[in-house]
Parts: structure tokens; sequence; C-alpha cells
């Protein structure tokens, strides 16, 4: 019986033994290929130096279809056109999409996604010189004494005067969303020059309203500021399709913007996340394009989706292919 009970208790250290020494070895080979993973990513990371946005821009020019195109009217600029671009940029750990890249190496990106929707004004928090004439909220992004030059007075096309003060979307995101931001990317956002002037409903849906037109007309006033909102101009030069007017304007002959099919070659999607724009609807003084509404004004104290736009500095890098998969990755 000794002998049988000895045999027992051998066979059950040997199988204690073998499994501990089992166990070792797959704990052994996993931490090996965690530390081999970590090497490898570590080693692509530093593989991958990155290139400015202006290279990768000159690298992948396309003349035809979706993809990156010399800007027409701005020389040196690139934009994003086309229902197809590989356009996201991980931004404050969150998907962002590149604009245009402008010819002094900024790049102007939107965030992929609304914070929410609010008003572009609220009513009666201006209510004097050319605000006066709104009675309900008025369209303007900046107070004219914030305005580039500090002009007198704003003009629209019926209205002129002073505007006393920001608007409130201007104020919340230039004093309290920009502060949300890690402070990894606030160091990455630059003041920039946005163009804030009006455009009328009449000149845009007429096809003898080109372009060059229209970006004079955003470019009468400016506000220098690092949080704003896409210009309608952007959105129509984000368009591939060459025919129709639909890198122009938002007409042409009788067809209005949606029966020429332009919707279809643009990667915004203005069903989804955009909303205002800073472009005001100068027909009236209470009105602000808004790509949720492409064809008219919308009431600035009505609630709209706010998608932000900001300018982040020339300096830096950029690695990855910028697909949805595989977003460009900034390189600090």
């Amino acid at each position: 019986m000794r002998k049988i009970r000895r045999k027992r208790e051998k066979r059950k250290r040997n199988i204690v033994i073998i499994s501990v020494f089992a166990f070792l070895i797959i704990m052994t080979g996993g931490y090996a290929a965690f530390n081999t993973n970590i090497s490898l990513h570590a080693k692509g990371n530093i593989l991958c130096k990155g290139k400015s946005a202006k290279e990768i821009m000159e690298k992948n020019l396309v003349t035809d279809g979706s993809g990156i195109y010399k800007d027409s009217y701005e020389d040196g600029r690139y934009v994003y056109r086309g229902a197809e671009v590989n356009n996201y940029i991980n931004f404050n750990d969150e998907l962002w999409r590149i604009i245009a890249v402008e010819a002094n190496g900024t790049l102007k990106i939107i965030r992929w996604e609304s914070i929410g929707q609010m008003s572009f004004d609220n009513k009666g928090h201006r209510t004097t010189g050319y605000c006066a004439y709104s009675g309900t909220s008025c369209n303007v992004w900046a107070a004219t004494a914030n305005m580039v030059g500090s002009p007198e007075v704003f003009t629209g096309d019926s209205a002129s005067g002073v505007v006393e003060a920001d608007s409130n979307l201007n104020d919340y995101l230039n004093n309290t969303y920009y502060y949300t931001l890690s402070n990894d990317a606030q160091k990455l956002v630059v003041n920039y020059d946005y163009n804030i002037g009006g455009v009328s409903h009449t000149n845009v849906k007429s096809t003898s309203y080109t372009m060059s037109q229209q970006l004079e007309d955003e470019a009468k006033y400016k506000w220098n500021g690092k949080v704003a909102l896409i210009n309608l101009s952007d959105f129509i030069r984000s368009n591939s399709n060459n025919e129709n007017y639909c890198d122009r304007s938002y007409g042409s002959h009788e067809n209005n913007y949606v029966t020429t099919g332009c919707l279809n070659t643009t990667w915004i999607r203005t069903n989804l996340f955009i909303g205002w724009t800073l472009t005001s609807y100068s027909i009236t003084t209470r009105s602000v394009w808004s790509l949720r509404d492409y064809e008219s004004g919308v009431d600035g104290n009505s609630p709209e989706n706010v998608s932000p736009v900001v300018h982040l500095t020339s300096e830096l890098k950029l690695c990855g292919l910028g697909t949805e998969s595989n977003p460009y990755e900034i390189v600090k």
C-alpha cells in the first residue's frame, strides 16, 4: 500500500511540475509576443517621419474625379473634391477631415461630427446698428470692432451699420469649446483670417455669378481667430462635377442644386453633421447660409448642427493614408 501511495504522490508531483513549466512557457511566449508587437509599432512610428501636408497634396494631385486638386481660384492652395476622398485626420483624438491646405501651408480641417445643435445668434443678443433691422437674431459672425481692419460698418444687400458684438456661436466656440480641446491639440491650432462677408441668394442662383465673385463677396470682411465654421464657398469647391456649375455656384439655368446631381459628387454630406456656415445670407440681416437648407438662409436663432473648423500649423507632419480606417496621424 505504501508503495502504491508513493507512486501516486510522485505522479501528482510530476503533473504539478509539468503544469507549472507549461504555464511559464506560455506566459514567457506571450510576453515576448506582446513586446515584439509593441516594438513593431514603435519602430513603425520611428520609421514614419511624416511629410508636410503640401508634400502630400503635390504628390497625389488629380485632374478629374475624386481627389486632391489645385485650387482654381487661389494660387498655392489645394482642396479635396469629390464624393470619395481620403482626407480623414485624427485630431484631438477625434475624426476630422481636411478641407484644404492653404497657400501658407496651414491645414483647414472640420470636425466630422456635429458637437450639437445651437443657434448662430440668440434672439435679442444684438439689437442696434446693422442688427437693428433683424428683430430676431443677427447674421454676422463678429463685431465690426473685432473684424480685421475694424471697419466702421458691415454692409449687406439692404442694410449697413455697426455690429456691436460677436455672435453667440462665435463666443461659445472660441471661449468655451476651444478650451475643451486637449493641450496638445490647442498647441496645433493657429489664428487665421476667416472670410465672413455675405452672399445673396439672388447672386448664388444666377448663372452669371462666378465663384471668383462669390469669393470676393465672402472676403469683403474678415475675422481673425481660432475656431470658426465652414464657408459656403468651401462646400461648392468640394464638388468634382464640372458640369451644371456644380463647382461654381448653386444653380444652373432652371435647375436647382438638387436636380443637377451636385450633391452626389461632394464628400461634404449636408444631411449628416454640417449645418451653419460663416457666410451670412445678405438679403436679410437675420439669416445665415446653412448646409442643411442650402437653397435659402436660415434664421440665425434656429437650432442647426455645428461642426467646428480650425486651421492647424504648417509645421506639423503627417503619417497615414487619410482613409477612415487609417486616418492621417500628426507626427510631433
